[in-house]
């Protein structure tokens, strides 16, 4: 698609004596493999644009879509968030970590020239400014992300909605301490001043390599302090890498030094030792990967049977209470039962009492025979019930 645009085969004559070109003008990476580069930026980085360009398509079409459903709880609205997610995923992948050198080399290589003989550099131009728009924005929000910390958090609340951007970059480091925030924006810096470093840097070895050892140390110091990463592997593989590339880039500094000696069989030596440092660097990585993966599945298993036991004990207390709450009902009922059976005893043998007790009559002679009856059976009747309560109480 980018071919067909006017003016693709031009080439620039190259000016800029930083550089050196072959014979189609393209720039010379390394002098000793002859690896080279467009001075364009869309002939370095071109099928990246148009792969992220094709997924930010997507990326909008699946957007459109999921606000079409107004239910929540739809499977289908659930299964266009999780594909949007994975778009954003993809897309800051590609451009800030898996090909972020690249975009760094191509737009180093299209400012140094500015290549503007044709519809086609123009273009590619634009599209440099607009990535450098983009990369400048990242940089700037992973450093004001580095502050926002307790009480920063109010004064650099405008930048809350945007840091989901770099999040993926964050996700390794820990907010604890500032070294940990600051991290996601020192590997974005430095891996641009590397790229700076090595090609406006060329003529200058000693220099170069220099200020890549450098970097290395910086990085380093960075990442020695307590709560900087939140896996301890993290560190050590960043740790063991840098450590790696110090020692390779202290191998080239010998051999620069040897370059225009005779002892050919040492710098075949230097060089073979070079590439066994590069290796061990991978297997290290690899290693300390997999001992990671079964360090944290025995740890999951542990945690895992600690739950299992913390959750039977709970059973078993649980039951244990159980028991004792049912044993103490039963206690406490049986212990009201014989209140409840000695009480009524002792009211049976008092009413016993009372009615074997005799009754003092005072009958006056010469008084109604009516009223004496009636006297009487009064005090009986009134005798009876008092039992009768006394009884039933």
């Amino acid at each position: 698609m980018f071919t067909k645009i006017p003016g693709f085969n031009n080439s620039q004559t190259s000016t800029n004596s930083t550089f050196r070109t072959d014979s189609k003008n393209q720039v010379i990476f390394n002098d000793y493999f002859r690896y080279s580069f467009s001075q364009a930026f869309l002939d370095n980085y071109g099928g990246i644009v148009f792969s992220s360009c094709t997924t930010l398509i997507l990326y909008l079409l699946v957007k459109v879509a999921c606000k079409c459903f107004k239910n929540t709880n739809s499977k289908i609205k659930k299964m266009l968030i999780a594909t949007c997610q994975s778009f954003e995923k993809s897309v800051l992948m590609t451009l800030l970590v898996s090909r972020y050198s690249y975009l760094c080399s191509a737009l180093i290589l299209n400012y140094a020239f500015i290549p503007t003989n044709g519809a086609y550099q123009q273009i590619s131009s634009g599209f440099a400014i607009l990535y450098i728009i983009l990369m400048v924005f990242v940089l700037i929000l992973a450093l004001c992300a580095s502050f926002y910390h307790e009480k920063n958090r109010a004064k650099l609340k405008f930048i809350r909605p945007q840091l989901g951007l770099i999040a993926l970059l964050c996700q390794e480091y820990s907010g604890k301490r500032f070294f940990g925030r600051v991290m996601a924006f020192w590997t974005l810096l430095s891996n641009l001043i590397i790229m700076l470093v090595l090609e406006l840097l060329r003529k200058w070895v000693t220099v170069q390599l220099s200020a890549l050892i450098a970097l290395n140390v910086i990085t380093i110091l960075i990442a020695l302090p307590k709560n900087v990463f939140k896996a301890t592997a993290n560190k050590i593989v960043l740790i063991g890498t840098e450590l790696g590339f110090i020692i390779i880039n202290i191998l080239f500094l010998v051999m620069h030094f040897l370059e225009n000696s005779n002892s050919y069989p040492v710098k075949l030596g230097l060089s073979w030792v070079t590439v066994g440092v590069s290796v061990a660097i991978v297997l290290f990585q690899i290693i300390v990967k997999i001992v990671e993966f079964f360090r944290l599945r025995r740890e999951k298993r542990r945690k895992e049977r600690k739950r299992k036991q913390r959750s039977a004990q709970r059973t078993n207390e649980k039951r244990r209470s159980q028991q004792r709450a049912h044993e103490d009902s039963r206690i406490q009922l049986r212990r009201r039962l014989e209140d409840t059976q000695t009480h009524v005893r002792r009211c049976h043998e008092d009413s016993r009492i009372q009615l074997r007790r005799p009754h003092k009559f005072n009958i006056s002679i010469g008084a109604d025979p009516k009223s004496s009856r009636n006297s009487f059976r009064n005090d009986t009747v009134r005798t009876l019930k008092s039992s009768k309560n006394n009884y039933c109480s």
